[in-house]
C-alpha cells in the first residue's frame, strides 16, 4: 500500500508534537524504562490527509473495577482509545458542518458529510485509516502469528484468556493479556475488536443512528522486525479473514518508520545504556516495563492523560450514587459520550428518547443491534433472557460457575462467546445515575 508510511508519519508527528512528560513513557526513579503502544486514525479526503485521533496505552481494568456510572474507561489499549477519540471527532465535525452549510472547508479540512434520508453519512471520497505501532494483542499479535499453524477456518465459542495457546484448529476469540496472577479483564483483545469494527464499523451503536456505518479502509502496522515481512503480512490477512469471513477487510500494510516509545525502541535504548539490563523473565525483575498511563487526543482538543480509567492526576472519589466529577472523567468515557450524543441529537433535530438509559438508547438502534447479535450468535436468545446469559458467561470466564449451554447460541457465528460488560453496568442515565430496573 503506497500510503503506509504517510499514515504512520502523520501519527508519529502528532505524538511528537505533544512534548515530553505527562502520560508519555519515562524512566522511573528505580531506573526502569517504560514503553507503550501508539495508535492513530487518519482521515483521507480529496487527496488530503489529516490525523484526527491518537492514543497510547496497554492497560485494561479488571472486572471488579468496572463502574456502573459509565465514568471510567474500561479498556485503555491504544487502538480502543484511538477509536473512541475518532468517533468523538466525527460527531463534533458533523455538528460543525451542520452549523455552517456554506463553507467548502472547515478548519482546513474539506466537508466530509452528506445528508442521507433520515440521517447523515460520509461522502464517498472520505476514508479512515487505522495505524498501530505494533501488531494488536490477540490472534494478530507477533507471538501468535509466528506460531500460526492451523488452516481450519471454523470458529469456536470458547473465549481464551490473553496469550493462552490452544491445541485446537479452530479460530478463537480472546480477552486482553495480563499477568497470570492478576485478576482478568473481560475486555476482548484488540485483534478481535479490530475484526469486529471491520464488520460493524468503528462508530458504535449510538453514532450509527446518526451517521450509519463508518468503515476502515486500511490498517497500517508499525515497523516490525520480521524475518519474512511478506509472510507475516499474509498471515495477518489470513487471521483477519478467518474472523471476518467473506466480507471486505481493510488493506493491511507495514510501515517502515519506528515509534520512539515502542517496546523494541525502548529496549534498544535501555541496552545501550545498561548492557546487562533484564528485559525478559519475571515482570517484577525486569528493567523494561509497560507504562501504566495512556494518552488520548482528537483533533481540535488537548491531549488527556489517563490512568486506571480516569484522568491522570484526578481524584478517584464519588459521592454515594454519583459518578466521578467531570474534571476527573475522560471526555471519551461512556457517560460523557452518551451525553455528547444526546446533546448532538437535539442540535440536529433528531429523535431523542427522554429519560432513557445508556443501554436503552443502544438497544433502540435495532438495525445495528440485530447485526451485532447475528455476529455474536445471540439472535436466538430472547432479549429479556440475554442479560442473564451474558452475566453467566462472565461468571464462567472468571471461574465462578460453569459456562452456559453452547446450544443457546450459534456457535458458528464469528464472534460467538464474546464477553460484554454486565447489563447492570450500562443502566445509567444522562446524569450518570444508576437506574434500577
Amino acid at each position: 500500500m503506497d500510503h503506509a508510511d504517510q499514515i504512520a508519519r502523520l501519527c508519529l508527528q502528532q505524538y511528537n508534537s505533544f512534548g515530553k512528560g505527562g502520560a508519555k513513557p519515562r524512566i522511573r526513579q528505580d531506573g526502569r524504562y517504560e514503553w507503550t503502544v501508539l495508535a492513530g486514525i487518519v482521515l483521507s479526503v480529496q487527496s488530503e490527509w489529516h490525523c484526527i485521533a491518537l492514543a497510547t496505552g496497554v492497560k485494561a481494568l479488571p472486572f471488579s473495577h468496572l463502574s456502573k456510572h459509565g465514568d471510567l474507561l474500561h479498556d485503555s489499549h491504544a487502538e480502543v482509545l484511538a477509536r473512541r477519540a475518532a468517533r468523538h471527532w466525527l460527531l463534533q465535525r458533523l455538528l460543525d458542518e451542520n452549523d455552517d452549510l456554506i463553507s467548502s472547508h472547515l478548519k482546513g479540512i474539506p466537508r466530509i458529510f452528506v445528508r442521507n434520508d433520515n440521517r447523515f453519512g460520509l461522502i464517498e471520497d472520505a476514508h479512515l485509516h487505522l495505524y498501530c505501532s505494533t501488531l494488536p494483542c490477540g490472534d494478530l499479535s507477533s507471538s501468535l502469528i509466528a506460531d500460526e499453524k492451523h488452516d481450519n477456518e471454523a470458529p469456536s465459542p470458547t473465549v481464551l484468556r490473553g496469550r493462552t495457546m490452544s491445541s485446537s484448529t479452530q479460530t478463537h476469540i480472546r480477552t486482553k493479556p495480563g499477568r497470570p496472577d492478576a485478576e482478568p479483564s473481560i475486555s476482548m483483545s484488540c485483534s478481535d475488536k479490530i475484526a469486529h469494527w471491520t464488520l460493524m464499523g468503528i462508530q458504535g451503536a449510538l453514532l450509527y443512528g446518526i451517521i450509519g456505518k463508518v468503515s476502515l479502509q486500511s490498517y497500517v502496522i508499525g515497523n516490525q522486525a520480521f524475518p519474512d515481512q511478506a509472510d507475516a503480512l499474509e498471515k495477518c490477512q489470513k487471521m483477519l479473514r478467518r474472523k471476518c469471513g467473506n466480507g471486505p477487510i481493510p488493506q493491511i500494510a507495514f510501515a517502515t518508520l519506528p515509534f520512539l516509545h515502542s517496546r523494541e525502541s525502548v529496549q534498544e535504548d535501555l541496552l545501550n545504556h545498561k548492557p546487562d539490563a533484564c528485559v525478559s523473565g519475571p515482570s517484577d525483575e525486569r528493567d523494561l516495563v509497560p507504562s501504566a498511563n495512556s494518552l488520548v487526543w482528537c483533533l481540535g482538543a488537548k491531549p488527556q492523560g489517563i490512568v486506571e480509567g480516569h484522568r491522570q492526576g484526578a481524584a478517584l472519589r464519588r459521592s454515594a450514587g454519583e459518578p466521578l466529577r467531570q474534571s476527573s472523567r475522560s471526555t471519551f468515557c461512556k457517560l460523557d459520550w452518551f451525553r455528547f450524543v444526546c446533546d448532538a441529537k437535539k442540535r440536529l433535530d433528531m429523535q431523542l428518547t427522554p429519560n432513557a438509559t445508556y443501554s436503552e438508547c443502544k438497544e433502540a438502534i435495532t438495525e445495528y443491534r440485530n447485526h451485532k447479535d447475528l455476529l455474536r450468535g445471540l439472535s436466538g436468545i430472547n432479549s429479556l433472557d440475554r442479560p442473564a446469559y451474558q452475566q453467566q458467561s462472565i461468571n464462567a470466564f472468571l471461574g465462578q460457575q460453569s459456562f452456559p449451554s453452547p446450544s443457546l447460541i450459534d456457535s458458528e457465528a464469528p464472534f460467538a462467546g464474546w464477553l460484554v460488560s454486565s447489563h447492570s453496568l450500562e443502566q445509567f442515565n444522562h446524569n450518570g445515575h444508576e437506574i434500577v430496573q
